[in-house]
């Protein structure tokens, strides 16, 4: 009898066993995160931007069904536009800004730091021991850069970090930080930024797509037994990794002419009004 229950429960631990530990995947998710006009003034997210303006686009990331010591490692991705023809622009950090270059150079300025005082009011650091002293270190110690053949052509952007700052941090995990004051990248986790100008040749039937994915066939990866923060790399399938696209609208031409006679409309009626 006891052979038979011994049997009876191995087979049934062979059938649960896909269904008990799912593995970790990934997803990277583009967000169109504020407009801008030709002097860079925040507009808010806009259904439609106009040619000339500027559109910021996030890269933020999940990390899903990590097991316990399970922690972010690395993503390597590109970063298009594939329709609509917008140019990315390099505002002196490069096309790619990580979080701490992209805030260095106003693109988070509009909506302040999400996480309140004590904690870094920083994009580019962390705090990985709360109150007591010490305890500043910068985020993304390895790397967050474009590394592609052309370093400012989007293709071939690698983020990584080290596996005490993976453990502290947790990134792309619902409950995060392990340990330390929260920091500014938030859940999902940011990863960093693109400002495009949209393009004459755009139009309301050639808005601009933007996409994130990773490259065909590339590995992404994990620490595993990270709980102590010296856990071992392990790449992923490839088949782990998903990325996914936003579209940004572009008003026709007739559209913006009808917003011009409105906003000189709006003008003469303050004149009037001042008057």
């Amino acid at each position: 009898m006891k052979t038979i229950l011994v049997g009876s429960l191995a087979i049934l631990a062979l059938v649960l066993a896909p269904f008990a530990a799912p593995a970790a995947t990934i997803t990277l998710t583009p967000v169109y995160a504020q407009a801008y006009d030709a002097a860079f003034t925040p507009l808010g997210k806009p259904q439609s931007v106009a040619p000339g303006n500027y559109v910021q686009m996030d890269v933020m990331m999940t990390l899903n069904n990590a097991s316990v010591g399970e922690d972010f490692w690395t993503a390597i991705f590109n970063v298009n536009n594939t329709t609509g023809g917008a140019v990315a622009q390099d505002l002196g950090a490069g096309k790619w800004m990580n979080p701490g270059s992209a805030s260095a150079n106003g693109l988070y300025a509009y909506k302040g730091f999400p996480s309140p005082a004590p904690s870094p009011q920083s994009y580019s650091q962390y705090d990985s021991n709360g109150a007591s002293i010490g305890g500043i270190s910068s985020h993304w110690q390895n790397g967050n850069s474009d590394v592609g053949s052309n370093v400012n052509d989007l293709q071939v952007i690698d983020v990584e970090a080290t596996a005490a700052e993976a453990n502290n941090r947790q990134y792309g995990e619902a409950i995060r930080p392990g340990s330390g004051y929260a920091d500014q990248l938030g859940n999902p986790t940011l990863l960093g930024s693109v400002l495009w100008q949209v393009p004459n040749g755009a139009s309301a039937a050639n808005p601009v797509t933007f996409t994130v994915g990773p490259i065909a066939g590339s590995p992404w990866g994990i620490y595993t037994g990270n709980t102590n923060g010296t856990g071992l790399t392990s790449a992923q399938a490839a088949g782990g990794f998903t990325g996914g696209s936003v579209v940004v609208g572009v008003p026709e031409p007739a559209s913006l002419a009808l917003f011009g006679v409105g906003a000189l409309g709006l003008i003469a009626a303050a004149r009037r009004r001042n008057g």
